[in-house]
């Protein structure tokens, strides 16, 4: 009994292991906006991005960057709330 409860630990801490190392290699994740939140008229440049509350939130330019960092919490999540209708 003793060995069924040594194996059945060493099997769960592999499979744990395995998936720990696994998740490592996914893709970049891509911005939740095709076009920028703070200039909607503009695309969003995937590699001017943020994250927050872990989403990726794409911005045409670094200035929209600053414009978003000076929102409060409730005016970011207004915005992305605006996205799901």
């Amino acid at each position: 009994m003793k060995r069924f409860a040594l194996f059945t630990m060493a099997l769960l801490l592999s499979l744990s292991f395995s998936a720990c190392a696994s998740s490592g290699n996914k893709a970049p994740m891509d911005p939740v906006n095709p076009n920028c939140i703070m200039m909607p008229d503009h695309p969003s440049d995937p590699d001017v991005s943020v994250m927050y509350k872990g989403v990726k939130v794409g911005f045409c330019c670094e200035d929209c960057i600053e414009k978003w960092n000076n929102l409060s919490d409730a005016q970011k999540d207004a915005k992305l709330n605006q996205l799901k209708k």
